[in-house]
């Protein structure tokens, strides 16, 4: 064979590998891409089934179908309870049950082996036009919860905060509310007052009639708190329905660490928080 004809060779042989190995790093990366993807695959259907998991056994019987069940914060016992379980967002404690709910200032008791500070029916809103609730909104500190009619149609909106001493009621579609009270309850300046052995509980409107059994419009708030006894509640009262819409909960770290609660009302003014020992100076 010529030399030029070796040359010729040469280069066709170089040329053949270079192609067979560009093929065979192809083929291999396209081998890995689909290994990857099965893999991926398999992860997404892993957290799916890790999604859909319920180790505890526990079923929520009072939340709207598209929110996650939550089993570790301050209201869960109003997702799982059937029967209403009362839950404490401090200073006050809330009930719910499949017509309304009740409303109390715990009384707390301490020894050496326990402390104890049960719910009670200091305050209860009822109506014969709701049936049952369920929560609609949550958030770091608050949770709003549904009243609802025979038909599943929101009837009213509550809210609770964590801190806040008010629980609203919003109304959603006109309806009959009856107050009732351990110890019976007054009309006061346009205001429902009851007391029981420490607490005074107030409920206000932007109703110019408040009565304690009457039927409330769309677009009505009603609002209660409650006070230690004898205690000027002017300032509660004076800020009693800027309802809460939502809030967040912020952190800083310095030389001393800050937590940050932050209410957003909708109407955009302030609302009240009720401070515990603990929590020191904020009167920022």
């Amino acid at each position: 064979m010529t030399p030029k004809r070796i040359r010729y060779a040469l280069i066709t042989l170089l040329v053949i590998t270079v192609l067979a190995g560009s093929i065979l790093i192809f083929t291999n990366l396209y081998e890995s891409t689909d290994t990857e993807q099965q893999e991926t695959n398999l992860n997404t259907q892993l957290l799916s089934d890790i999604s859909r998991a319920n180790p505890t056994g526990l079923q929520p019987v009072h939340l709207a179908e598209d929110l996650n069940p939550t089993t570790n914060k301050w209201y869960s016992s109003i997702i799982y309870s059937e029967e209403g379980l009362a839950v404490y967002p401090m200073p006050h404690s809330v009930k719910f049950q499949p017509d309304g709910l009740s409303y109390s200032i715990p009384n707390v008791n301490t020894s050496p082996d326990v402390i104890t500070g049960p719910h009670t029916s200091s305050l209860t809103l009822r109506s014969d036009e709701i049936i049952n609730y369920e929560i609609v909104y949550y958030d770091d500190l608050i949770v709003k919860v549904a009243t609802l009619n025979t038909e599943g149609q929101t009837k009213g909106i509550f809210t609770i905060a964590q801190g806040v001493p008010y629980v609203t009621y919003e109304i959603v579609s006109q309806h009959n509310i009856q107050f009732t009270a351990e110890n019976g309850i007054e009309l006061n300046n346009n205001r429902l007052l009851t007391t029981d052995q420490n607490s005074d509980y107030y409920v206000v409107s932007n109703e110019s009639t408040l009565l304690a059994e009457t039927n409330y419009d769309t677009g009505d708030t009603l609002s209660i708190f409650g006070v230690p006894s004898g205690q000027d509640a002017t300032v509660l009262i004076d800020n009693a329905l800027h309802v809460i819409e939502s809030s967040t909960t912020d952190f800083s770290i310095t030389e001393t660490v800050s937590t940050t609660y932050n209410y957003n009302t909708t109407d955009n003014n302030q609302t009240v928080f009720a401070a515990l020992p603990h929590h020191g100076d904020i009167a920022d």
